[in-house]
């Protein structure tokens, strides 16, 4: 992704319709059938869409999965625990993983080598 691009999720309901910037989605939580998406402006946002089905249609790179309920944006996190299997986020927010200690840090790693290429390029 070239650092001029500019991600966007549609996000409607039966009161509102929202443009929500991918680059400030936070992290988004899988509740039973739906996707909460948490935004750096202290927004919440309930899609009717499985996690899944978010993450194939918002077609970010930097959402990564690190649980079946969990999806986390890279560019907000601080730092990655492995004893408590948790990622804190920028904000101090934790967030709990159940992917390998190793295969979390390679998906970090990678995209933001990732992003650093794209961006010196």
């Amino acid at each position: 992704m070239k650092a001029h691009e500019e991600h966007r999720y549609f996000v409607k309901n039966a009161n509102q319709f929202s443009v929500v910037k991918c680059e400030n989605i936070l992290y988004c939580i899988a509740d039973k059938g739906y996707t909460i998406l948490y935004t750096t402006e202290d927004e919440k946002y309930m899609i009717s869409k499985s996690l899944t089905k978010f993450l194939s249609e918002v077609q970010y790179p930097y959402l990564i999965r690190i649980s079946q309920s969990v999806l986390v944006n890279i560019q907000y996190v601080k730092h990655v625990h492995n004893k408590e299997k948790c990622v804190v986020l920028k904000n101090g927010e934790k967030l709990y993983y159940t992917l390998s200690y190793g295969e979390l840090q390679a998906q970090i790693v990678n995209l933001h080598n990732n992003r650093k290429l794209s961006q010196d390029g």
